[in-house]
C-alpha cells in the first residue's frame, strides 16, 4: 500500500513542474517591476517552486532587481512592526502612515524612504542587517514552505519560540529569528545554494557576515518600525510584541 501511494505522489510531480515552469517568466517581470511588496509575497506563497526558480533566476541576472525587492521588503516589514496588531494590505499601511498613495515607481518609494536607513550609526546598521534578514526569510519560504508555515518545525530547528508580526498574505519573522535560522543547518545548506547560482552582492556578504557572528538583537531595540515626528515619521529601533 505504501508503495502504491508513493507511486503516485511521484506521478503528480512532473505536472507540479510543468505548473510552476509556466508562471516563473511572470513573477521574474513581478520581481523586477512590481513596486508594491505584497504582490510578490503574494506569488512566493501560491507558488514557493516557480518562486524560488524567479529568485535565482533574478540573483543569475545580476541587475539590481534582488537589491530593490529587498529594500521593498525592509519598507514593508518597518510598516508592519509599526502596527503589528493590524493585518492589512500594504496599501493601506502607507497611506495611513504615510499619507499618500503608494508611488506607483520603486524609485519614487525609495527616495520617499531614503531618510529612514540613515537616521543614526545603530539604525543604518540594523537596517542593513534586517534587510538582508529579511530577504533571507523570502527566499527560505519558497524553498523551504512546509518548515515556515509550522511553528514546530521552526522551533525545533531553533530551540526558540517563534516570533512574528502579522502581514498581508504571509507573516513577517522576528530578526533574532532569522538569526537562528541563518545559522542552522537549514539556513547553511541555503546559502550553498545561493552561491551556486553565483548570487554576488552586499546581500549575500551581509548575511555571509552574520552567519558567522555570535549574538542576538537586544529584544528591546532590535525591530523597526515608524514614529510621529515633526509632522512627519521617523524611523526607530524598539521591542516587538511576541506572536506564537
Amino acid at each position: 500500500m505504501l508503495n502504491d501511494e508513493n507511486a503516485a505522489l511521484l506521478s503528480l510531480v512532473p505536472d507540479c513542474i510543468d505548473d510552476a515552469n509556466v508562471k516563473v517568466g511572470g513573477m521574474c517581470k513581478i520581481l523586477k517591476n512590481a513596486a508594491n511588496p505584497d504582490h510578490f509575497t503574494k506569488k512566493a506563497v501560491e507558488c514557493p517552486l516557480a518562486f524560488n526558480s524567479a529568485l535565482a533566476l533574478t540573483m543569475v541576472d545580476g541587475g539590481s532587481a534582488i537589491d530593490e525587492v529587498a529594500q521593498l521588503h525592509a519598507i514593508n516589514r518597518v510598516l508592519c512592526a509599526t502596527n503589528p496588531t493590524e493585518d492589512t494590505t500594504f496599501n493601506t499601511k502607507w497611506k495611513k502612515l504615510m499619507g499618500t498613495a503608494v508611488p506607483s515607481k520603486r524609485g519614487e518609494m525609495f527616495t520617499m524612504c531614503a531618510k529612514w536607513w540613515t537616521n543614526s550609526p545603530a539604525i543604518e546598521e540594523l537596517s542593513r542587517a534586517s534587510k538582508a534578514l529579511g530577504m533571507s526569510k523570502l527566499m527560505l519560504m519558497s524553498i523551504a514552505p512546509v518548515i515556515f508555515s509550522n511553528d514546530y518545525w521552526i522551533q525545533y530547528i531553533t530551540g526558540q519560540p517563534v516570533e512574528w508580526i502579522p502581514a498581508h498574505h504571509t507573516r513577517l519573522f522576528h530578526p533574532n529569528t532569522l538569526l537562528r535560522l541563518l545559522r542552522s543547518g537549514l539556513g547553511a545548506h541555503c546559502m550553498t545554494q545561493w552561491r551556486e547560482v553565483q548570487w554576488q552582492g552586499h546581500l549575500l556578504d551581509t548575511l555571509e557576515a552574520l552567519q558567522t557572528l555570535d549574538g542576538f538583537y537586544p529584544e528591546d531595540s532590535s525591530v523597526l518600525q515608524l514614529r510621529a515626528a515633526d509632522g512627519g515619521v521617523a524611523i526607530l529601533a524598539g521591542p516587538l510584541a511576541t506572536r506564537c
